[in-house]
């Protein structure tokens, strides 16, 4: 099997090394891995000036196109042109790992500051999706003091009902103060005019620009950063899992 990928970081090698090794891809002849997202401009490949346009036009009958959040129109093309395209982005085991590396990554970017007691933190997460459950349960266990912040009432009536400090939130509030704020919600809640406090840090873990002056550290692909071996097996999984070998 060939393998080629328009990623190089250590999580595609991983994930390339993964499937080669695993003696499950006899029958395809070549593999292309797309990053993680596939694209963020919806013109290029993520961390790439290579067009999705191009990916199209090289697209061969019977290869395999593994990416994550794999837009309609690519998706389209690469079947029309008789490849084959899997996009872990609908994997729902794939999303639950890949939740969970982010939560454990997030950790470890905070303790490699080296400064940081976590059991003397505390932490507000704004979102309740896969990612935001997962840095929830691992930060408590830590004995961090947690805040979830949620737009939706029921989100917050079932964590209180079950112990945990959690805060309705309306589109325009003030940004709540925490040592850490998470944001792990794809779209803008706070007044990006609302004061931070000096020694207040927010980690942007979705994608976009939704604090705006503020002091934001942006973290994106934390699982390939620190995790890169088990992001890449993970990935590879979800290939394995939609082929059905």
């Amino acid at each position: 099997m060939t393998v080629f990928t328009y990623d190089d970081s250590k999580r595609a090698e991983a994930c390339r090394d993964f499937l080669l090794s695993s003696g499950r891809m006899s029958k395809c002849k070549m593999l292309t891995i797309l990053p993680i997202p596939t694209t963020r401009d919806g013109i290029h490949l993520t961390g790439s000036e290579v067009t999705l346009a191009s990916v199209c036009l090289e697209a061969e009958p019977g290869e395999i196109y593994l990416g994550y959040g794999i837009p309609d129109f690519l998706h389209d093309s690469l079947v029309n042109a008789g490849a084959v395209a899997v996009d872990a982005g609908r994997d729902e085991e794939f999303l639950l790992e890949n939740a969970r590396l982010t939560a454990l990554a997030t950790l470890a970017y905070i303790l490699s500051r080296g400064d940081v007691s976590v059991d003397c933190l505390s932490v507000g997460v704004v979102g309740y999706g896969r990612i935001g459950r997962e840095l929830v349960r691992l930060f408590l266990s830590v004995g961090a003091r947690v805040r979830v912040y949620s737009t939706r009432r029921e989100t917050v009536l079932c964590l209180s009902s079950s112990g945990v400090d959690a805060t309705e939130i309306s589109v325009g509030d003030p940004i709540p103060e925490a040592d850490v704020l998470i944001n792990t919600a794809p779209a803008k809640i706070f007044d990006e005019n609302s004061p931070v406090g000096r020694d207040m840090e927010i980690l942007e873990l979705a994608s976009g620009n939704f604090f705006g002056e503020a002091r934001v550290t942006r973290l994106p692909s934390l699982p390939s950063r620190y995790y890169p071996v088990t992001a890449g097996r993970i990935y590879g999984e979800a290939l394995l899992r939609a082929l059905g070998v």
